[in-house]
């Protein structure tokens, strides 16, 4: 039975997704895997098809793969709309199909938390995301249960705004913000300012599909097997047993990750390397991963200037930067944020979760109407929480400076949305209700 008010916010991920409930009464509940760590708010997007046809999700799929690695797939989402399939257990499946799989577990666990069905399903998408892939993602969400919910889909980037200026932490007044979203698949970047009503998203987002944790942890794999040839090229002969190195192979893949991990908590990591044959120790500085991985956090930085360039910004004209995503703990994130911008950089709480926060922030402003609308003024594409704009506020959005003087008439005409005929004219001190898709053109005309 649908809920009203209830609503389901899903951060679907690379390495790792989450789950928000947003209850009746607006409260915020995590969704944590039964199994997974204690104090975790994400389960692993992982999914492993057992021999009996069960399919498990998580840490449960985590579990399973040291059994049967073949059957095991992640990372995912960087194949999504490639319609070649895999075969696992003897079971062909798309990377939609793995994403409904995880998609349906975060329903069943947040229903046995918080029983019945959401009216809303807000799920996060990177921003480089076209139209196909969407509507195959709206596609998965309806496989995954929630075929009689409202599903919306919402940048990655642009969810991670309604978090910087939400609840949690909101940067006060009118405020530029840059959120730097580095998780483990993607990287995605957006500005927005803030309002009296809220924020406003400036222009579309930026981003890179392949720069993000996963790249790094293939870098440090690179580096292993450069460090220790002959040991890792044994690991993986395959002649003697193939189970037992599609294993090892994972395990190591693996370790790698948690050597990234520890080396953001501390300078030097020794660790034992059981999955190579024979055994070897690797002892790892801090300074050597970032050497490692400064190439792709430049390129980061990069896609920034870029978007500020797009929006007619400087970093001067950016009073924050809001870094999130799991990868943007990595303490050399934000000491070339810093070197390079020279803005604050934000110490962002729960920076692992907070674009699922976000797009639960993101959805319960849309059950109460207040949510984001698209407009376009003279072809600029902008964001706002208004339900109303008024004359002076058009006017002031109309790319470069409309000139005005007692000889100038300035003329503000709209359309409803998109392809729909023209709606009227606005006039000095009017305002129009607007819906979103709705189309302003600013003209002058010299009366004198």
């Amino acid at each position: 039975m649908t809920v009203p008010g209830l609503m389901h916010a899903i951060d679907f991920g690379t390495s790792n997704s989450t789950i928000i409930v947003s209850q009746p009464d607006s409260s915020l509940l995590p969704i944590p895997d039964p199994i997974g760590l204690a104090g975790s708010e994400s389960i692993r997007t992982s999914v492993c098809v057992m021999r009996d046809g069960r399919i498990e999700v998580g840490t449960a799929a985590e579990r399973a793969k040291a059994l049967d690695p073949a059957a095991y797939r992640s990372e995912f989402k960087r194949d999504f709309g490639d319609p070649t399939p895999t075969t696992l257990a003897g079971r062909v499946m798309t990377a939609d199909d793995l994403t409904a799989e995880i998609l349906r577990f975060l329903r069943e666990q947040a229903q046995q938390v918080v029983p019945g069905d959401p009216a809303l399903v807000v799920i996060t998408i990177p921003a480089s995301w076209e139209g196909g892939n969407q509507d195959l993602m709206r596609s998965a969400a309806q496989r995954a249960g929630y075929e009689n919910a409202s599903v919306v889909l919402v940048p990655e980037p642009v969810a991670a705004l309604a978090y910087a200026f939400g609840e949690r932490r909101g940067p006060a007044g009118r405020l530029t913000v840059l959120v730097y979203d580095l998780g483990g698949g993607t990287f995605d970047c957006a500005v927005a300012r803030g309002t009296a009503e809220g924020y406003e998203v400036l222009g579309a987002p930026g981003g890179l599909d392949d720069v993000a944790g996963s790249a790094f942890d293939r870098l440090l794999l690179a580096l292993v097997r450069e460090r220790f040839p002959d040991e890792t090229a044994a690991m993986a002969d395959v002649r003697t047993d193939e189970t037992d190195a599609l294993r090892r192979s994972l395990l190591l893949k693996d370790t790698c990750e948690t050597i990234k991990w520890r080396l953001s908590a501390t300078g030097r990591v020794e660790v034992l390397l059981s999955e190579l044959r024979p055994p070897r120790e690797l002892v790892l500085e801090r300074a050597e991963f970032e050497e490692l991985i400064r190439p792709l956090l430049a390129e980061t930085i990069g896609e920034c200037e870029r978007l500020l360039e797009r929006l007619d910004l400087d970093w001067p004209d950016v009073d924050r930067i809001a870094p999130v995503g799991g990868s943007s703990k990595i303490p050399l994130v934000g000491e070339m944020l810093a070197a390079k911008c020279g803005r604050p950089v934000l110490a962002v709480d729960r920076p692992d979760t907070a674009v699922a926060y976000g797009a639960a922030l993101f959805g319960r402003d849309l059950q109460r109407d207040q949510a984001p609308r698209t407009v376009l003024v003279n072809g600029r594409r902008t964001v706002c929480r208004k339900r109303h704009l008024g004359y002076d506020e058009v006017v002031g959005e109309a790319p470069g400076q409309v000139p005005g003087g007692p000889g100038m008439t300035v003329t503000v005409t709209y359309q409803r949305a998109a392809g729909a005929r023209a709606a009227g004219s606005l006039v000095p001190g009017g305002v129009v209700e607007i819906q979103d898709g709705t189309i302003f053109n600013v003209t002058t005309t010299d009366k004198s």
